[in-house]
């Protein structure tokens, strides 16, 4: 796809790339043009799918704490390496080793990247500390053993069920941020 200084992508260009399916090469076209026209950036915004639960969950946190929460570029990752990603997010908020606030910002940047986890994005913002991240996992992967996650169904959010309850709660964020629990670790 070639444009000049003049010329903006089709539409259908624009939907193309909102699902993944342009070329490298086509999609860092479209990128650059989007970095500079504002016109192309407000017609990408109405191509993307506003209705998306996890944006609007994402934008009320947000508003809620009072952070600008843009809409996410949608990467349509795998569904169950997203909920992983998300259970990974939520976990550490409710160990109390990650803010709210921290959480919304690492889950709107996470949103954006195509080849990095939730864990990594958390890690590079200095929201949790390398140590913090390999603990989570690890402790969401002792929860997932014998489960097959792609073949169980995600709970309505009325019905999920919190991970950790009760005084495990307070024992476990200790061990993982080596901090009593509702201290936000920092590195």
């Amino acid at each position: 796809m070639s444009l000049d200084g003049a010329s903006h992508p089709p539409e259908d260009a624009l939907r193309q790339w909102t699902r993944d399916e342009l070329s490298e090469a086509d999609a860092a076209t479209i990128e650059a043009h989007l970095e500079r026209c504002d016109r192309c950036a407000a017609a990408l915004e109405r191509l993307i799918d506003v209705n998306d639960p996890f944006a609007a969950t994402l934008r009320r946190l947000g508003a809620d704490a009072g952070v600008v929460v843009e809409p996410p570029v949608p990467e349509f990752p795998d569904r169950s390496l997203r909920d992983g990603n998300l259970r990974f997010g939520v976990l550490a908020v409710q160990l109390g080793v990650m803010t709210r606030e921290q959480f919304v910002d690492a889950a709107m940047l996470w949103s954006t990247y195509r080849n990095k986890s939730f864990a990594e994005v958390a890690v590079e913002r200095l929201y949790l500390s390398p140590a913090a991240a390999q603990n989570l996992e690890a402790m969401l992967a002792s929860k997932a053993d014998g489960l097959d996650a792609a073949a169980q169904p995600t709970p309505a959010l009325g019905a999920a069920k919190p991970i950790v309850r009760g005084p495990e709660l307070g024992q476990r964020a200790e061990t993982i941020s080596g901090a009593p629990a509702g201290t936000v670790v920092t590195t």
